[in-house]
């Protein structure tokens, strides 16, 4: 009676381990289609801004455009509210041409779909922290820098302590 029950435990853990891979699988397929259902979406919607047909939007295209309620509606999805249409522009335009293509508005607008993670919180911080030491790196450079080229007339006392400057 046990082997007869160790084999039937061991068919039922079986197929409920393979039930469990299928529903994995299932997921991510899922989430690949609606990544994919959604980049069409939006590949429809930049051929409507682009009224020009150049293939690139310009922020005047994107401007008149967010008076269509469709485009508006899109953007409302993203929480983004008209008066961000500047900011969502420069955030789009990854290599700065004054101009968007295709691929920085699908790839841009997905980053903005959904609610920020801690990973892309986690990242900002980091990179934040990283400018802003080389910033403070830079600066002190550039003071040293200045200190023999000034007057004496330009820094104070303590300052002229700190950094007695060449000589």
């Amino acid at each position: 009676i046990f082997a007869v029950l160790n084999v039937m435990t061991g068919v039922f853990c079986q197929t409920a381990m393979e039930n469990a891979q299928k529903n994995e699988d299932m997921k991510i397929q899922q989430i690949f289609a609606t990544r994919h259902e959604w980049a069409g979406k939006m590949k429809k919607l930049f051929a409507s801004l682009d009224s020009n047909g150049s293939g690139d939007v310009s922020f005047q295209e994107l401007k008149v455009c967010l008076d269509d309620p469709a485009v508006e509606a899109f953007f409302a999805s993203l929480d983004l509210e008209p008066s961000d249409t500047y900011l969502l522009f420069k955030l789009l335009d990854d290599n700065g041409t004054q101009s968007i293509d295709v691929e920085e508005f699908v790839k841009g607008c997905m980053k903005l779909k959904g609610h920020a993670k801690a990973f892309d919180l986690a990242v900002l911080r980091y990179e934040y922290k990283w400018m802003n030491k080389h910033i403070v790196d830079w600066m002190g450079k550039l003071e040293r820098a200045m200190v023999g080229h000034l007057p004496d007339e330009h820094f104070s006392q303590q300052e002229q302590e700190d950094h007695p400057g060449p000589g």
